[in-house]
């Protein structure tokens, strides 16, 4: 299975109120609910 994200997809408001993608690992969840979590990935933003 292929999912695509866009960079967006991932951003935040941060303090200053501006949209911004933190560099980090994110963990992908995907079921149809929180309690039963059937994929899982994870995608990293470089620094």
């Amino acid at each position: 299975m292929t999912l695509d994200l866009d960079y967006g997809d991932l951003a935040i408001v941060d303090a200053k109120m501006e949209w911004t993608v933190e560099p980090g690992t994110y963990q992908i969840l995907i079921g149809p609910s929180s309690s039963d979590i059937r994929l899982k990935g994870k995608t990293t933003i470089p620094n």
